[in-house]
């Protein structure tokens, strides 16, 4: 088919997406450009693609979200950090440390592992334990960790783009409950086929074409000055099988096919035989 005819075929969505092919080459690009719906789009593109116009490739990437506890922390701090301002000027009990950090007691454990790791905290047994902060402690409050510049990031983050400080920080967060989340998104890109830069040079947008009747348009006459549509019935489309054998008909052959194989032969007749010979008499269970 020359190149006109599949001009004149083409569906009005394909007729919206085809302008735009040359400057957007991603699903999420061609959607904003055109303004159309997603899954307007991606039926273009399909349609697109079965005409040899274009080809669909499709990437997965390896993206970080930032999770429940991750959000929390972005606005609020990290606990540990709150964990150390709320200790560095008097040492107090973990009960106090809780109401002065606004910590939630599953993350007290957290926050003295953390800690107690990096030799920020003393620990001190009396009536109730008292924690005091160290100078390692009071150089933590002093500057950022790599943690919390990583959380400061916009999110998502492609995986690929992090740099080693960031690969450290995510290692060490990814351990921890709802802070970070490994996503997999699946991007949708296209590219033109020679037919379709074939394509482009032709004028789609204020064609006089319909592809439908109206009862305006019939009581107007109107559709006497435009063009009609054409229809391409060589092209691919998926095939549909509709109709199945019933399913006691299923039933029942399947049955007869077990009887068969254990001897019996199957006969016809037009006599009607009950039940209890059928069955019971033969001491089938």
């Amino acid at each position: 088919m020359d190149i006109k005819g599949i001009a004149k075929n083409l569906h009005p969505l394909e007729r919206k997406v085809v302008p735009f092919l040359q400057i957007s080459s991603t699903l999420g690009s061609l959607v904003k450009t055109t303004g159309m719906k997603e899954v307007e789009v991606m039926r273009a593109l399909q349609w697109l693609s079965n005409k040899e116009i274009l080809t669909i490739k499709e990437e997965e990437t390896d993206m970080l979200k930032l999770g429940k506890n991750g959000k929390l922390y972005k606005e609020k701090g990290l606990p540990e950090r709150r964990f150390l301002n709320s200790i560095k000027e008097f040492p107090f009990t973990i009960s106090k440390i809780i109401e002065k950090a606004g910590l939630h007691p599953t993350e007290v454990n957290i926050c003295i592992g953390t800690l107690k790791s990096k030799a920020a905290i003393n620990i001190r047994k009396e009536d109730e334990m008292i924690i005091s902060i160290t100078d390692p402690g009071k150089a933590i409050l002093s500057k950022e960790t790599l943690e919390e510049k990583f959380l400061k990031k916009e999110f998502p983050i492609n995986m690929n783009d992090l740099k080693e400080e960031e690969k450290f920080a995510y290692e060490n967060l990814k351990k921890r409950k709802e802070i970070i989340e490994l996503i997999i998104v699946k991007t949708r890109s296209v590219e033109l086929t020679s037919l379709g830069k074939e394509l482009l040079k032709i004028k789609l947008t204020g064609q006089n074409i319909i592809d439908k009747l109206t009862p305006s348009m019939l009581k107007s006459k109107s559709w006497k000055k435009k063009e009609f549509r054409g229809y391409d019935v060589s092209i691919n489309v998926p095939k549909i099988y509709g109709g199945k054998r019933h399913f006691v008909n299923q039933a029942v052959d399947y049955i007869k096919k077990i009887w068969l194989e254990m001897g019996f032969v199957e006969m016809t007749g037009n006599m009607i035989q009950t039940s209890f010979w059928d069955l019971d008499s033969l001491f089938v269970p």
